[in-house]
């Protein structure tokens, strides 16, 4: 509460303040009572002191959390694109080894063909000559002579009936050099026939009930029929199986 105080008689005029004690705001007793809790309790232990910086340390406490920043984040950026150029180069590295076995494989498989073909060709010219070759061979063979034939098969007939026997010209001169077959030659059983259509090598063999012949021009024939349809047989079957690969 505040009063004027005026002074009579006087030249100079004064405003004077007194303060009324007796309402004081609430923070002032407040701000008593704290103080008298502090003096009461020594003890009690005093909240730390406010941390101050100066205008040169802030400058400097920002510039670091900056430099640290941008430092970790140029590291982040430049692991990030050593990490995408590794990946890369691995898939490139994945796709060059992928395209050369691809090559490797075809190279294979086209060389196998080429192998397959080869050696089918081979072997099939091969036995084409060693079959068309056996009748010179026949001639050259003993056992495989027709005199050699001859002796052993004509003890198996016991001379209960008429046999024919058709030969080349030429080999019945030559059989006749044989005493086995001459002695057979004038058996009665026995009917000895020349037929020129015959090799030098073949002969026919006829009885009631049977016959047995020997030609090797059929023989030669036959076998390279054999092996045609076999080399045919198989070639398709390896086509089929190509055709169902490739589909798969």
């Amino acid at each position: 509460m505040t009063r004027d105080i005026v002074i009579p008689y006087s030249n100079t005029a004064g405003i004077l303040f007194a303060e009324d004690f007796d309402a004081l705001p609430d923070e002032t007793i407040s701000g008593n009572d704290e103080a008298v809790a502090a003096d009461e309790n020594p003890g009690a232990p005093l909240p730390p002191p406010v941390t101050t910086y100066t205008e040169d340390e802030l400058r400097d406490a920002i510039d670091s959390a900056v430099r640290e920043a941008v430092e970790t984040t140029e590291k982040k950026t430049r692991e990030a694109a050593e990490k995408e150029y590794q990946a890369k180069l691995e898939s490139e590295h994945n796709i060059r080894i992928q395209n050369i076995e691809n090559i490797l494989l075809s190279v294979q498989a086209n060389l196998s063909s080429h192998m397959e073909v080869y050696t089918t060709a081979v072997t099939r010219s091969f036995l084409e000559a060693i079959v068309t070759a056996f009748p010179q061979w026949a001639g050259n063979i003993e056992a495989l002579r027709p005199g050699a034939l001859l002796g052993d098969i004509l003890p198996l007939f016991s001379g209960d009936f008429q046999v024919g026997l058709h030969l080349n010209p030429e080999t019945v001169v030559l059989s006749k050099e044989d005493e086995v077959l001459t002695r057979f030659f004038q058996s009665k059983w026995l009917s000895l026939e020349t037929n020129n259509s015959l090799g030098p090598d073949d002969f026919i063999m006829t009885w009631p009930d049977g016959k047995l012949s020997r030609n090797l021009d059929d023989t030669v024939n036959a076998l390279l029929s054999t092996l045609q349809s076999s080399f045919n047989s198989s070639s398709q079957q390896k086509d089929m199986h190509n055709g169902s690969s490739v589909s798969a």
